[in-house]
């Protein structure tokens, strides 16, 4: 406080208010009181005392207001304001977050020989902002996108603006610091890196290319604020592909099968184009194996098949059909059918089912009234052999038994046509059925009414 050389008692305070700091800086950016000057007239003698308070208020204060010795000293602040506790004789005061969004100001008290004055100031002009925090970087939504063999977008938001720096590094090399990134000191860990001006905050992204296929990367961001460095923002990602230069023999692991219900994972864009070939995988295969053909679905970007862990033979046609060899199986088991492509892994549980081969002849046979060596069947031989075609829908096989008058050649020829013309009406009725070779036997007298004997059996 600045006084006149003779203390008198007080007849004036100058108009002043105190400046604008930020919330939370140090004391040497503190709210300091702008000091008024009094001017005193011959009343009494002695030295003055001072109080000081300061205090805090929801909107500014633009007027000061002041109360003179009356006897009563009323403290009365303007509305809207509260006193901050513990300032009376803090000529400087460094405001906390509890004054963020508050005007400040400050009131003092002169006394001198009993006689006294009290001054409330003018507040700071403006709302008292919060000090530099330093920023957030966190997950975008969604982390990433756009993953391929060479590259990928990472998204990320940020919580205040600055400078950001990222980098990409091998998923087995150490991090780097957030000052390595956000001063672009980049470092020969980083294989791709890159930094940007944050003009605002929130949602952004940036684009990495020039990958390895098959390989593990950790994605790094930094940035630097007002506040100081941003936490070390990190995100895991594995590029597609692999380095296989012959990607249709390569073989897969072996896997027990726990190994391989723990590698299925949700790939809908792989399993849609399969799910036309799934019928054909619900057909029982013979426990000595075979070739299966899935010609509905399409199965481009296999890599390898495996059943139980042994590789396939496999072969992918341009419509992207395919055509697998089933090793032999246990009769009555089933087998999980697992399948390689460059995006991932489909597991088809069950897609296999081994059944026992059927003793053929053990199949009960249907007679057609028919004679050896007819050249036209008629509507009841026809509709016997219909109803043969399609006594069970599950049937898939069909045999077809000829029986001829005697072993001559010409008597064999002859009711192997007549067999064969009724087995080509079944597998015309039935497209189902596969038809096996026709069986010669010789019997005169089925020759002679029951000409052809019809099996089905799945």
């Amino acid at each position: 406080m600045v006084l006149n050389p003779t203390p008198l008692a007080l007849s004036r305070i100058d108009n002043w208010g105190p400046s604008i700091q930020q919330v939370g800086q140090t004391a040497s950016n503190a709210m300091v009181i702008v000091q008024p000057t009094f001017n005193f007239f011959s009343i009494a003698s002695g030295t003055p005392t001072f109080e000081v308070h300061w205090f805090a208020c929801t909107s500014a204060q633009a007027n000061i207001s002041s109360d003179v010795t009356d006897g009563v000293f009323a403290n009365t602040l303007p509305a809207g304001c509260t006193e901050v506790a513990g300032t009376q004789t803090n000529d400087s005061y460094t405001a906390t977050s509890s004054e963020q969004g508050k005007y400040l100001g400050v009131w003092t008290k002169a006394t001198v020989a009993g006689d006294w004055r009290a001054v409330w100031s003018k507040t700071t002009s403006a709302a008292l902002i919060g000090a530099p925090v330093a920023p957030v970087v966190s997950t975008g939504s969604p982390a990433s996108a756009n993953l391929s063999d060479t590259g990928v977008t990472i998204n990320y938001s940020v919580s205040t603006v600055g400078n950001l720096g990222w980098s990409v590094r091998a998923a087995a090399s150490a991090a780097p610091t957030v000052s390595n990134l956000s001063t672009s000191s980049w470092q020969s860990a980083d294989l791709v890196h890159g930094r940007a001006t944050l003009m605002s905050s929130g949602a952004g992204n940036f684009s990495v290319t020039g990958l390895t296929a098959g390989t593990d990367y950790v994605a790094y961001i930094g940035v630097i604020g007002g506040g100081g460095n941003s936490n070390l923002y990190s995100f895991a990602f594995t590029t597609t592909g692999g380095s296989s230069s012959n990607p249709v023999s390569a073989q897969p692991p072996v896997l027990t099968p726990e190994q391989a219900k723990n590698q299925i994972k949700p790939l809908p864009v792989i399993v849609q184009p399969l799910v036309a070939a799934l019928p054909a995988l619900s057909k029982p295969l013979v426990d000595a194996g075979g070739k299966v053909d899935l010609t509905a679905g399409d199965f481009t970007g296999l890599v390898s098949a495996s059943i139980s862990g042994k590789p396939l033979d496999l072969t992918v046609a341009s419509t992207g059909g395919l055509t697998i060899t089933v090793p032999n199986g246990k009769a009555g088991t089933t087998a999980d059918l697992l399948l390689n492509f460059k995006s991932g892994t489909v597991i088809l549980q069950d897609a296999i089912k081994y059944i026992a081969p059927v003793v053929v002849s053990a199949v009960p046979e249907r007679s057609v009234s028919i004679s050896a060596g007819s050249a036209k069947l008629s509507d009841a031989s026809a509709n016997q052999i219909r109803q043969a075609a399609f006594a069970n829908m599950a049937n898939t096989n069909i045999v077809c038994v000829a029986y001829a008058a005697n072993g001559s050649a010409a008597a064999k020829a002859a009711a192997l046509a007549t067999a064969e013309q009724a087995c080509a009406l079944a597998t015309k009725a039935n497209p189902n059925l596969v038809a096996a070779p026709v069986t010669v036997i010789v019997n005169k007298a089925k020759a002679k009414t029951s000409a052809v004997g019809i099996k089905v059996y799945h």
